[in-house]
C-alpha cells in the first residue's frame, strides 16, 4: 500500500483500492462484451424471422440498436485501454477521463431511450392512445434524458476523479427519471393486460403470457438501474465506483429487453394465432358462427392488422348468459387474417 501523502485523497482511493475502481471499469466491461454477443445473435435471430414480414421502421430500430450498441461497446473497450494498460501505474493518467469516457451518460441514456420509447409505442397501440400516461409518462422519460444531457456536461468540464462527488443530485435526477419511466411503462402495460382478461380461456392464456413477457422483459433492467442508483448514492461519496459496472450494462439490458419483445412475437402467438371453432355444442344443437374484429398489433406491414375473433354460439342462447354459464359455448379464437398476407 502506497503512503497516504503521495496522493490527493480520491486517487489514493483508487491506489489502495483497485478492486472498488478499476476493478468495477472491467467487470462492467466484461459484461457489455457478452451482451454485446447476445445483442448481435438476436439482431441475427430478428433479421431471420421477420426481416420480410416488417415495416422498415422496425427494421431500422434493430439495426440503429445494433449499430449503437457496437458503438458503446467500442467506447467501453476505450475506456479500459485508457484505464488498464495507458495508465497502468500511472494512477493521474488512469484516473484521467478522456472525452470519450465523459460521454458515457449520454451514450447509455440514448440506448436506454430508444427501448422505453419502443415500449412506450407498443403500451400506446395497445391502449388506442396513452390519455393520462401522457403526463407521467413525458416527464419522467423527459427526466431521464434532461438528466443524462446536464451530468455529460458536467463530467466534461472536469479533468479526473477528484470531482466524483460534485454533480451528486444531477445524476440522481437522472437514474429516477430513467428508473420512474420504466415502473410508469410496466404498471400500466401490465393494468390494461390484467383489466382485458374477458374470462375465455384461450384468450386469458394469450394475455398471461403477455404479462408474463412484460415482466421478464422489465426486471433486469429494473433491477440494474435500481442497483445503479443504490450503489451510486451509497457507495460513490466514499470514491467506490461500483455503480460503474451497472451504469455500462443497464443500456445493453434495455437493449436486450427490446430486442427479446421483437423475436418473441412468433412464438408467443403460434398456439394462438389459429383456432377451428366448433360448429356444434356438445348437446348436438346448432351454432351460429359470429365474427368481432379485435385490434392485435405486432409490427407488421400495414400496421393496423385487425384480426377477426370467432365466437360459436348454440341457436337459441341467451347473449346475456356468462361465458361459463351450463348449456352455452362461446369460445374465442383468434385468425391471424392479416392485410399483409402473413
Amino acid at each position: 500500500m502506497s503512503n497516504s501523502t503521495e496522493y490527493p485523497g480520491p486517487i489514493q482511493y483508487i491506489v489502495d483500492n483497485p478492486d472498488k475502481t478499476f476493478g468495477t471499469w472491467l467487470m462492467g466491461g466484461i459484461g457489455d462484451f457478452v451482451l454485446t454477443g447476445a445483442i448481435i445473435s438476436m439482431t441475427a435471430e430478428y433479421w431471420t424471422r421477420y426481416s420480410k414480414t416488417d415495416t422498415s421502421t422496425y427494421k431500422s430500430l434493430v439495426l440503429v440498436t445494433l449499430v449503437l450498441n457496437l458503438l458503446k461497446t467500442m467506447q467501453t473497450a476505450g475506456i479500459l485501454w485508457h484505464k488498464l494498460i495507458v495508465g497502468f501505474g500511472d494512477y493521474y493518467s488512469a484516473a484521467a477521463s478522456p472525452w470519450y469516457s465523459t460521454i458515457v451518460p449520454l451514450t447509455s441514456e440514448l440506448l436506454c431511450l430508444i427501448a422505453q420509447l419502443f415500449f412506450a409505442l407498443r403500451l400506446y397501440r395497445m391502449m388506442g392512445g396513452l390519455r393520462l400516461l401522457l403526463i407521467p409518462l413525458g416527464s419522467t422519460l423527459a427526466m431521464g434524458l434532461a438528466g443524462n444531457i446536464a451530468l455529460t456536461i458536467q463530467v466534461y468540464q472536469i479533468s479526473s476523479v477528484e470531482s466524483l462527488a460534485s454533480f451528486n443530485r444531477t445524476c440522481i435526477v437522472a437514474l429516477v427519471g430513467v428508473m420512474s419511466a420504466d415502473l410508469t411503462i410496466t404498471l400500466a402495460s401490465s393494468y390494461y393486460l390484467w383489466s382485458s382478461k374477458t374470462g375465455f380461456k384461450r384468450t386469458d392464456n394469450l394475455i398471461g403470457r403477455l404479462l408474463h413477457l412484460t415482466w421478464i422483459t422489465a426486471t433486469l433492467p429494473a433491477i440494474s438501474a435500481l442497483l445503479n442508483l443504490v450503489t451510486y448514492i451509497t457507495l460513490s461519496p466514499a470514491g467506490d465506483s461500483t455503480f460503474i459496472a451497472f451504469n455500462i450494462i443497464s443500456p445493453k439490458l434495455y437493449s436486450v429487453a427490446m430486442l427479446y419483445t421483437l423475436n418473441t412475437r412468433q412464438r408467443l402467438m403460434s398456439n394462438d394465432s389459429s383456432y377451428v371453432t366448433n360448429s356444434r355444442s356438445r348437446d348436438g344443437r346448432g351454432a351460429n358462427l359470429t365474427r368481432e374484429p379485435v385490434q392485435f398489433t405486432d409490427g407488421r406491414h400495414h400496421v393496423n392488422t385487425t384480426a377477426s375473433v370467432k365466437f360459436a354460439t348454440p341457436s337459441g342462447f341467451d347473449s346475456t348468459d356468462s361465458p361459463g354459464k351450463s348449456g352455452g359455448f362461446r369460445e374465442a379464437s383468434f385468425d391471424r387474417s392479416r392485410e399483409d398476407g402473413v
